[in-house]
């Protein structure tokens, strides 16, 4: 799976392809400059991404028509899927009417209704066991929390007390967790006898 720009016999085409792991077979599932952000569903039959209208789409992976998920705002950086008991549910990044950052959930393919999380901004993806949210802490990123989808209070994950976190990880047996970490250096810098 690919998204952007790709050259194919000599020339350029936008939009999201699909390959075999060689690069072989390639196939246009999505025209145009859509398909930023794609999320393969848990069953291998969608591809969620972003749109150029900045709202979730899906089209079926074996090819077809790409149909909204939803008119709502999604930025597609921080979002992820997961199976459920219906075929897949979808997490992702959004703003309220307020332009405050949430987190919104819902069933796939068609999110008609979803569910709001006050979440900080940035990066989150389901626990393994599905059962809550993980996010990095929007105070001082240092941290990634755990959102439980009962209603229960967040709870700490990680008690990092330098750096900040980048992103995280699941590995696919839930077993692991990879976190990339970073540390952001800012320098002051005086020019002078510019015209």
């Amino acid at each position: 799976m690919r998204s952007g720009r790709r050259s194919r016999q000599g020339g350029t085409s936008d939009g999201l392809w699909k390959a075999d792991a060689d690069g072989r077979n390639a196939v246009q599932l999505v025209k145009g400059s859509d398909g930023n952000f794609p999320l393969i569903t848990p069953d291998n039959r969608y591809v969620v991404f972003q749109s150029t209208r900045l709202s979730p789409w899906i089209v079926p992976i074996g090819g077809g028509t790409a149909t909204p998920v939803a008119n709502v705002f999604y930025l597609g950086l921080g979002a992820d899927v997961r199976r459920s008991p219906g075929g897949a549910s979808l997490v992702f990044r959004s703003i309220d009417a307020q332009g405050q950052p949430v987190a919104l959930m819902c069933d796939l393919p068609a999110c008609t209704k979803h569910r709001t999380l006050n979440l900080p901004a940035g990066h989150l993806h389901w626990t393994p066991d599905g059962r809550g949210v993980a996010y990095i802490d929007g105070a001082t990123r240092q941290n990634i929390w755990v959102q439980p989808l009962d209603g229960g209070a967040p709870r700490q994950l990680t008690h990092f007390t330098d750096r900040s976190v980048a992103d995280f990880a699941w590995s696919r047996d839930g077993t692991r967790l990879a976190v990339a970490r970073a540390t952001v250096t800012n320098d002051i810098v005086l020019f002078k006898g510019l015209r």
